[in-house]
C-alpha cells in the first residue's frame, strides 16, 4: 500500500496492555513508552483495510457529487436566465436532509458494523 494511502486512511486504535491508547495509521509500529511493548499494524490485511477504506471514501464521495450537482444546476439556471429555478435549491435540500442523507447514513453505520475488527498480537 503506498504512503499517501496509509496516511490518508482512519487511524487504527491499539491499547496496550497496560492501558496506554495510541491512534496509528496504517502500516505503523509503535513501541509503549510505559512498558515497552510493540505494536505493529501490519498484521491487519491489507484487503481488510483497503474495505474500511472504500467504506469511509464513499461516506465523503457521495455528498460531494450532490452538491457538485447541485451547484451545478443552480449555474445553468442562472447562466440560461431561469432565476426562478433557484427556487428548486431550498427544497432539493429539504428532500436532501430528510430523506437521503438518514438512508444513506444507516447503510453507512450497517457497513461499519459488518466491517471486521482485529486483535493485534504484541510483538
Amino acid at each position: 500500500m503506498s504512503a499517501d494511502k496509509v496516511r490518508s486512511g482512519p487511524a487504527i486504535t491499539v491499547t496496550c496492555g497496560c492501558g496506554e491508547v495510541r491512534y496509528l495509521h496504517y502500516g505503523e509500529v509503535w513501541r509503549c513508552e510505559k512498558c515497552g511493548t510493540t505494536w505493529n499494524t501490519n498484521q491487519i490485511p491489507e484487503e481488510e483495510y483497503r474495505a474500511v477504506l472504500r467504506v469511509q471514501r464513499r461516506q465523503i464521495v457521495v455528498p460531494a457529487l450532490v452538491l457538485i450537482l447541485g451547484i451545478a444546476t443552480v449555474v445553468l439556471f442562472v447562466v440560461l436566465g431561469r432565476v426562478q429555478g433557484v427556487i428548486l435549491l431550498p427544497f432539493a435540500m429539504f428532500v436532501w436532509f430528510m430523506f437521503v442523507r438518514p438512508f444513506q447514513r444507516r447503510r453507512f453505520h450497517r457497513q461499519l458494523a459488518e466491517l471486521p475488527k482485529w486483535e493485534l498480537k504484541p510483538e
